[in-house]
């Protein structure tokens, strides 16, 4: 609904610059996916953190590293499959100038 009022209110978009960039988006999103999707069964098997006497200030920090790792491989992944598909958007803007400042040169 907010694309169509967008497009509405600048005059339209071109589709064919925007597919390709989805397209992207999507793929990389997907390789996320996959990594999150392994990592946190994985994690589930070795760190119980859902059961009520964990819950404590131990069981909380645990949540915690867990929420982290799983946060760190997500945006690893999805970074790395982003540059695979060799993404303009990844020298650009915020994205581009951690990527500079991180001196990372795999990225």
């Amino acid at each position: 609904m907010l694309f169509i009022l967008l497009s509405r209110l600048i005059g339209g978009f071109d589709l064919r610059v925007l597919l390709p960039f989805v397209g992207r988006t999507l793929l990389a999103s997907g390789g996320m996916a996959l990594v999150l999707f392994t990592l946190k069964t994985y994690l589930d098997h070795i760190i119980d953190t859902t059961s009520m006497p964990k819950l404590l200030l131990a069981g909380i920090l645990m949540a915690l590293a867990k929420l982290l790792l799983e946060l760190s491989f997500g945006s690893l992944a999805f970074l790395v499959v982003a540059r695979l598909l060799k993404m303009e958007e990844m020298h650009s803007g915020l994205v581009g100038r951690a990527l500079k400042f991180l001196r990372i040169p795999w990225l």
